[in-house]
């Protein structure tokens, strides 16, 4: 906005409250002759006032110029707060809603289906203030901030607002208005923290300078101090020269008192020497402290203008599903910002982003985990049914999870391992490699670096089915005229000799296949 257009708002906003309280109005030639209603004369200080919007009126004729700062304005901002601000205008719509709409919003887990809609009407609050950065170097700035007034929230609307003007007429209680102003003070120190960041940056390298330079000033006279000092001290080696040199007791004695003299008026500059070096850090502190706070940004907010208007406020009825759940949520359009957002249904914060609880609950990202397995979402409200993996810590659902027979903690598929000989889960740090046919079984049915498996290990004739089918599989095999076989639920177990050779073969039942071919194994 340029200052042009902020004393129009300054005019504008002056003149429609001196009409609304009742106050005479008398214009000529850029001057304002105002009576001011009895029951306002306290308030302004008198029943008539003078006053003018141009700086060469005011040069020139006894008024008051309203400009930022002016007690006038400060006086009809400060009744405007108290008061029922009057609805300004409507916003226009800018389009059409339909489904394309939804492509707005991110599900990530799931499809989003309008189911219905309608208008909310809605009431904003826009509060301008000009922003005046002081230190060394004054900037101002015209900032503003939208405030819904049913939440006490801060909205973001675009600068240039397309308003219809309307005859309706909408009245707040001093609270509801009070509360909106003071959460867009709140809003407005955050938004203008990096300009009074940015401005400070400019002027730090000036301070730092003068810091240095009162430093360096600081030191020079200390300095000064101190060489006085050694001055004054080298004269006394020059009273013992003489006093060594002298040739009559009568001279000797009158260079010892001269001596003396000197040491006393050393002392006694010592003593002042430090009071003085005292108030001279202190005098340093002092001008430190003076150029901080002149450097210092200072921030003074003056609110110039207030705005308030009306929109609709699209709610939908909204239904997301996918394979594993389905809900229907209600979600609400800003038209202008053109985005989606739906309150979460755990922390009620709204998002542009949500996640579909194996429940049924609709979270935001941040209040949503996942199985680390199978990707289902839980809500914090369900969260209790992920349970953490002994080993791995990671978070499982209970489709995703077991108990190790014998530590009986919780673990995942990932951690989980199914013995093969007693056909039970354990963890992973309750499994055991066999030493013959390497592969993990639980520690129960591993005993000295043998599985039960191997242990149970007992001939069988070359001609049986479970050796011809093994030969089918590799015909090598049918050099071998010596085995010995042994299963369990999963692994089949062959020890083979022939006259110049043995091995361990074990067979992957489930995909019949061949999983270790090693020489050895024969005792």
């Amino acid at each position: 906005m340029s200052e042009q257009n902020q004393l129009t708002q300054i005019k504008t906003l002056t003149l429609d409250y001196l009409q609304k309280i009742g106050a005479n109005v008398e214009e000529s030639e850029g001057l304002y002759d105002i009576e001011i209603p009895s029951k306002f004369e306290a308030i302004f200080g008198g029943y008539k006032k003078r006053i003018t919007f141009e700086s060469d009126i005011a040069n020139t004729h006894s008024c008051e110029l309203i400009i930022f700062g002016s007690n006038f304005l400060a006086t009809v901002i400060d009744q405007i707060k108290k008061q029922s601000p009057v609805v300004s205008g409507n916003l226009k719509k800018l389009s059409n809603f339909d489904d394309n709409i939804l492509k707005n919003i991110s599900v990530y887990n799931g499809e989003m289906t309008l189911k219905n809609s309608k208008d909310i009407p809605k009431t904003i609050f826009r509060f301008y203030f000009n922003v005046e950065l002081k230190n060394v170097k004054s900037e101002s700035t015209l900032q503003w901030i939208d405030i819904d007034s049913e939440t006490k929230k801060k909205v973001e609307f675009p600068k240039d607002l397309d308003l219809e003007t309307t005859s309706n007429e909408i009245t707040f209680d001093k609270k509801s208005i009070d509360a909106c102003y003071n959460e867009s003070i709140k809003n407005l120190q955050l938004k203008i923290s990096p300009i009074v960041e940015e401005h400070s940056k400019q002027i730090i390298g000036d301070m730092n300078e003068d810091l240095e330079s009162l430093k360096e000033s600081y030191s020079k006279r200390v300095k000064e101090i101190n060489d006085d000092i050694r001055s004054h001290k080298s004269k006394l080696r020059e009273w013992d020269n003489k006093i060594n040199r002298a040739k009559k007791y009568s001279t000797r004695n009158n260079y010892q008192k001269q001596k003396a003299k000197a040491q006393k008026r050393i002392i006694e500059i010592e003593n002042d020497s430090t009071l003085l070096i005292a108030k001279i850090k202190n005098d340093k502190n002092v001008q430190q402290q003076q150029i901080t706070k002149r450097y210092t940004t200072k921030i003074n907010s003056t609110l110039i203008a207030s705005l308030v208007f009306s929109y609709s406020l699209k709610e939908c009825i909204l239904e997301i599903k996918n394979d594993k759940s389905q809900s229907q949520t209600v979600g609400k359009y800003h038209e202008y910002s053109k985005e989606f957002i739906i309150p979460c249904s755990v922390c009620s914060v709204e998002s542009k982003e949500v996640h579909l609880c194996i429940n049924g609950h609709v979270g935001c990202d941040l209040c949503s985990k996942q199985c680390v397995t199978c990707d289902k979402d839980f809500c914090q409200k369900c969260s209790y049914q992920l349970n953490p993996c002994y080993v791995c810590k990671g978070a499982n659902c209970n489709d995703c999870s077991s108990r190790c027979t014998y530590c009986h903690e919780l673990i995942c598929l990932k951690h989980e391992m199914n013995c093969a000989i007693c056909e039970k889960k354990y963890c992973s740090n309750h499994t055991q490699q066999c030493n013959i046919c390497e592969q993990v079984y639980s520690t129960g049915c591993v005993e000295n670096s043998t599985c039960h498996s191997c242990e149970a290990l007992s001939e069988i004739d070359s001609k049986d089915s479970q050796i011809l089918d093994l030969i089918s599989i590799n015909s090598d095999y049918n050099k071998y005229k010596k085995w010995e076989c042994s299963t369990n639920s999963k692994f089949s177990i062959f020890r083979a000799k022939k006259m110049l050779g043995k091995k361990i073969i074990v067979l992957d039942k489930l995909q019949h296949k061949i999983i270790l071919d090693k020489k050895g194994g024969w005792l």
